[in-house]
């Protein structure tokens, strides 16, 4: 069975993961540091910070979603075959009628 993701947007993804990560780290860096913004705010500068983040992670969701979604309409069955393997297996998980 061939891998339904290209090893090319494995790749990408995990380049913006590590790309979050640093930044992620440099931000908390930061707030430990007790740095000022120009402002002399370190809740401004915080808020910032956080929605820069934000905004990364948010482009990183979208790149990922369109990379699955490229993947279920090259191979639909096989997509439509999984969500419905892992959806039983997580019914059977949370079945409390045992």
């Amino acid at each position: 069975m061939e891998n339904p993701i290209k090893k090319s947007d494995l790749d990408a993804i995990t380049a913006d993961i590590e790309r979050l990560r640093k930044d992620f780290t440099r931000t908390m860096e930061h707030v430990k540091s007790g740095a000022l913004n120009a402002g002399g705010n370190l809740a401004d500068s915080v808020t910032d910070e956080a929605a820069e983040l934000y905004g990364l992670m948010a482009k990183k969701g979208e790149r990922t979603a369109k990379a699955i979604g490229k993947q279920i309409e090259d191979q639909p069955i096989t997509s439509l075959l999984i969500a419905f393997t892992a959806g039983f297996f997580i019914s059977r998980l949370t079945d409390r009628h045992h």
